[in-house]
């Protein structure tokens, strides 16, 4: 087998394995292997190779020993420990350091944005926490025991339900893994915020990676995450590259648009071949509307016209045709105040489920019976299911004794559940549309099972999150990326319904920046409509463009949703009148907008040290590719000073990093 060969069955099997198919659409978990879970308990070495792949794995492990040997003579001591780095001054500030905390004293902890460190006494510590446990509930080890069996159960019924691991036989070593027994709750820890002002701050952070609901969040998390990428209308990008490849994108067409008014002389109107020349190019570019009359612009005096109008339809019919935006190019910036405690088990529940209906991603080797089940499983009485489930959810067999619930034997069992004989079907068969909403409802009850069961420990004690998406969970993020696609959604809705269009738009989470033209003065957001008054521009006219944009934004996009509330920013907040965006600034200069490379104020002004233990090819490799980082987050449309200015930044940090 040449080596081409084993690249082409490499990639086959890792096809094999990827449990979405983004070509065709389809999500399997039949395809999951229980060795690509971060949580595998052990792994099966595989059948011998090949004589001459097994020859060349041998002469790679004898060449990495004879490396290792020739390394410890070189830089170890006689019992093969490695030369410090540091002085023997700092070696014992640290052991004494160590030793401290080691008895409660004192406690050294991160600090939020810059990488720094802290230390501080461990009452203090305590007293910081304290306002981020003070909403949540204190719970003893028989409710530990309760939520994990609990859990256990979703996550038995899941894995029954997906069918996870049949295509690799992998269904008993899955439930092996994800049926958790160790009554683990995961860690809670705080950064400091240094990066802002006033009484000191701290982030509350989550191990959940620990945590007894992990199991159930990693089955849900990958169809919840695929959901959202698929999702249409959105405005999320996934990196720097893919935002700065949308400013790229805007530029081209002002530069175009510009160039294409400049060859028309406005002066003289154009002849047959030149009308023929440009006219495909100005449908493009200008809308095909470019040759029509140009709408009414605002007067340059008020009218006496609202005096007379009683009906406030009749004064925004009166101002229908007045146009809505002026030419100036602006860049808006917004973020959603404190994201993931804001999000409800509600908002989170109806909004999985709405999109899980909505999506034409298929799923393949979904056990629907097993769905129905688990849907019954979560409702303590028949009354309770959804109406359009009711007449598909199985019903018990007996009337007499305690309903079965997620906690039952069945439930936990490897066995399928409807062996246990407990349950009827009303029919046998589901359609396509019943089957969708039963999948639908159950990621909906799975999501809200881990919302509700997220238990974690702080200063010796074990709590139940209340409120919120749970910290440090992977599902959070998903969820709070379906969110905020909805929420994309809503927001182009409200603004095609009152005529305000963006040229450029795009969200990281909840970082959302909005390249548009200004509204006019005198338009303003008043009882979930935008409506003009002749009094409110000459207000208007007293303030910035950008400054009376963002002001009706934020009221727009606060009725999106009532939970979640933002705070805007633009580039006339900062001194250096730039947006900061990612590790890049924006700036409109001649209606085009600009960027250059940007680093937090409170960021570690150093890179990696001399002194590392990284090898030197490992430390030039990261330090080139960070120049290139900043070069790439430099508009090319800049002066040279300015890509000067960030590279001798740059070396500077080199200095400082010996």
């Amino acid at each position: 087998m040449d080596e081409e060969e084993r690249e082409e069955m490499e990639l086959a099997d890792a096809m094999s394995r990827e449990v979405f198919d983004p070509v065709d659409k389809v999500f399997n978990m039949q395809k999951r292997r229980v060795t690509d879970l971060a949580h595998n308990a052990y792994v099966i070495l595989p059948p011998a190779q090949p004589i001459e792949y097994e020859s060349l794995l041998e002469l790679r492990r004898q060449k990495q020993s004879q490396v290792f040997r020739e390394y410890r003579v070189e830089h170890c001591d006689d019992q093969g420990r490695q030369k410090s780095n540091i002085t023997r001054q700092q070696a014992e500030g640290l052991k004494k350091l160590k030793k401290r905390c080691d008895e409660g004293e004192i406690v050294v902890c991160s600090t939020d944005k810059s990488g720094r460190l802290c230390v501080m006494p461990m009452e203090m510590y305590q007293e910081l926490g304290k306002v981020h446990t003070a909403k949540d509930t204190e719970v003893d080890e028989k409710f530990v025991n309760d939520t994990q069996r609990r859990l256990n159960g979703h996550v038995s019924m899941w894995i029954k339900s997906l069918d996870m691991g049949a295509d690799w036989k992998h269904h008993d070593r899955l439930r092996e893994t994800q049926i958790n027994h160790s009554k683990c709750v995961a860690p809670f820890y705080l950064l400091v915020k240094d990066h802002k002002s006033g009484p000191l701050s701290t982030r509350p952070v989550c191990g959940a990676v620990n945590g007894m609901d992990v199991h159930l969040s990693n089955i849900l998390s990958p169809i919840i995450e695929t959901v959202a990428d698929e999702m249409k209308e959105k405005d999320e990008v996934i990196s720097t590259d893919d935002a700065l490849s949308r400013v790229h994108s805007f530029n081209e067409k002002q530069s175009r648009a510009t160039h294409c008014r400049d060859l028309l002389d406005p002066e003289e109107a154009p002849g047959d071949t030149a009308e023929f020349v440009f006219s495909d190019v100005l449908d493009e570019i200008l809308g095909e509307d470019w040759e029509s009359e140009p709408a009414v612009r605002e007067a340059e005096y008020s009218t006496d016209e609202e005096e007379f109008t009683k009906e406030e339809q009749e004064v925004d019919e009166l101002h229908e045709a007045r146009e809505r935006q002026t030419e100036e190019i602006i860049v808006a910036g917004s973020d959603i105040i404190s994201l993931f405690p804001s999000i409800t088990v509600e908002q989170a529940e109806k909004l999985v489920y709405e999109a899980m209906l909505e999506t034409d991603i298929s799923f393949e080797g979904v056990n629907y019976e097993e769905i129905a089940i688990y849907i019954a499983l979560n409702y303590s009485s028949p009354s309770q299911i959804p109406a359009n489930l009711r007449s598909i959810i199985p019903v018990r067999t007996k009337a007499r004794g305690q309903r079965p619930g997620i906690t039952s034997a069945a439930a936990l069992s490897g066995k399928p559940t409807m062996s246990s004989g407990q349950w009827r079907f009303p029919r046998s068969q589901f359609t396509t549309e019943e089957k969708r909403m039963l999948l639908a409802r159950a990621v909906a009850i799975g999501v809200k099972a881990v919302f509700r069961n997220h238990l974690y420990q702080f200063a010796g004690k074990t709590y139940r999150q209340s409120n919120g998406a749970p910290i440090g969970v992977r599902l959070s993020c998903a969820v709070a990326r379906l969110i905020m696609n909805t929420w994309d959604r809503k927001l182009k809705t409200i603004l095609a319904e009152n005529k305000v269009k963006f040229e450029t738009v795009f969200r990281y989470l909840d970082d959302w920046r909005g390249i548009m033209r200004a509204l006019a003065a005198g338009w303003r957001w008043d009882n979930d409509k935008l409506r003009f008054r002749s009094a409110w521009r000459e207000e208007d006219s007293m303030i910035s463009p950008v400054e009376r944009t963002c002001r009706e934004l934020k009221k727009i996009m606060n009725t999106i949703f009532s939970n979640l509330q933002v705070e805007m920013e633009h580039a006339e907040m900062f001194e250096d009148k730039t947006l900061p965006t990612l590790d890049f600034r924006l700036f409109v200069q001649d209606n085009l907008v600009l960027f250059s490379f940007f680093q937090k104020p409170v960021a570690n002004k150093c890179l990696i040290h001399k002194l590392s233990a990284l090898g030197e090819n490992s430390k030039i490799a990261s330090h080139t590719q960070n120049l290139i980082r900043r070069m790439k987050c430099t508009s090319e449309l800049l002066p040279m000073e300015s890509r000067v200015i960030v590279i001798n930044d740059f070396c500077r940090q080199l200095i400082s990093s010996g």
